[in-house]
């Protein structure tokens, strides 16, 4: 085990090893020196200050000593720039952090990925190639830009060998330039390593190593998030279509309700330009909008209260469950009437959720036109008089009137 350092201690850094080296040069040693040649003079009853050694002794201790000051000086300026260096490393990898956490997809990962590794080692370019099943192959991100297919087999072989020893593993090329990998791992399904290059066979500094190092772990664990996201949606559709299919099965006589709904939906979201986080909850949201209908009991479904109690249903269905329970909000007030009327909270105009609004829109549509809702379909002109008719009273003004536009442009059909 290494020594700690007292921050007491003479000769604790570099640095303080050069300031002292310089200083005993010149100063110490000088001023020794001069002392020691005046005693003599002294004791040899000769005038220091006339004798020409004495002049030339006092000449070379300036020398000396601007000489020390010098090179004091450029050691001083050089641990300033090697600081300033951290230091800008540092923020680069707080700024990747910060990018990293948002990032959307894996694409993203890997851009930020090379190009923070060539900041942080204040390298020519920087890289992160993927290991799949044939091993690793041409980097999957390149910053500045691609490389020349020489230069990609020295990276190709640092990013093996850092993958094979899990430890920053360097390689040169016959051209002088030298590359350093260091592994990260990525998905469940490969690993990565981040490479970078410097045109010359100059050593990387420890502290560009370290953060190399700290940036491969921030990849490491901004790929496995995105990894654990893309599983958790795949899992959230596939339940949720599960739930709509099982939804249909139950109610027979509503087959492809919910689909419809959230179709027209996602189209009026989009027409009141609605942002993608929203028109995603809305997508979902109008799918499982009668999901509280499996709560009522078959022998009910032509209760009118107890169908009224879908809504209050789907709500408890959907808030205990962590991937749903942003919908479940939305599923409770879509049957809310925009001057107050409707249920199950008797909300009105703004109290009621923009998606739930949308969806009672939405549904009410499909319930007049769709061909196994109704016993006796009404004509799209009449439905478009009914929802107008309703404006401001059932239906929220702005909404119907997105949905007129759209059903006017023949975008919505």
């Amino acid at each position: 085990m290494a020594r700690k350092l007292s921050r007491f201690s003479l000769l604790a850094q570099p640095l303080d090893r050069a300031v002292f080296l310089a200083y005993f040069l010149g100063a110490v040693v000088p001023l020794g020196a001069l002392g020691w040649f005046v005693r003599r003079q002294a004791r040899a009853g000769i005038d220091a200050g006339s004798n020409p050694m004495a002049i030339g002794l006092l000449a070379s201790i300036g020398v000396l000593s601007l000489a020390s000051f010098l090179v004091l000086r450029r050691t001083t300026y050089a641990a300033l720039a090697s600081r300033d260096r951290e230091n800008q490393g540092l923020a680069h990898l707080l700024g990747a952090s910060r990018a990293l956490a948002v990032a959307a997809d894996d694409q993203e990962v890997r851009r930020l990925a090379a190009e923070t590794a060539a900041l942080v080692a204040s390298a020519a370019s920087g890289h992160l190639l993927v290991r799949g099943r044939d091993g690793v192959s041409a980097p999957a991100a390149s910053h500045p830009g691609p490389e020349s297919p020489a230069r990609n087999e020295t990276l190709v072989a640092a990013a093996e060998g850092a993958l094979e020893t899990m430890k920053p593993t360097l390689r040169g090329d016959a051209g002088g330039g030298l590359a350093v990998g260091v592994p990260c791992s990525g998905s469940q399904r490969e690993a990565a390593a981040l490479v970078v290059w410097h045109d010359s066979q100059h050593p990387f500094a420890e502290a560009e190593l370290t953060a190399l190092s700290t940036l491969a772990s921030l990849v490491t664990i901004s790929l496995r998030n995105l990894d654990l996201h893309a599983q958790e949606r795949n899992f959230f559709i596939h339940a949720t279509n599960l739930l709509v299919a099982t939804l249909d099965r139950y109610l027979g006589d509503r087959t492809d309700h919910s689909r419809r709904v959230a179709r027209i939906a996602n189209q009026v979201g989009r027409e009141l330009d609605l942002p993608e986080t929203r028109l995603e909850r809305l997508h979902f949201a109008a799918l499982l909008h009668d999901i509280g209908m499996l709560r009522v009991p078959r022998e009910h479904l032509h209760d009118l209260d107890e169908v009224r109690r879908h809504a209050e249903l789907g709500d408890e269905m959907l808030r205990p469950i962590r991937m749903w329970e942003d919908l479940a909000p939305i599923v409770r007030h879509h049957q809310e009437w925009f001057d107050g009327h409707g249920y199950p909270d008797r909300l009105r105009g703004e109290q009621i959720p923009v998606e739930s609004r949308i969806i009672g829109v939405a549904e009410a549509w499909d319930a007049m036109t769709a061909e196994k809702t109704y016993q006796h379909r009404i004509e799209l002109s009449e439905a478009i008089d009914r929802l107008v008719a309703g404006s401001g009273t059932q239906f929220d003004p702005v909404i119907v009137q997105a949905f007129v536009r759209l059903r006017n442009s023949g975008a919505l059909s």
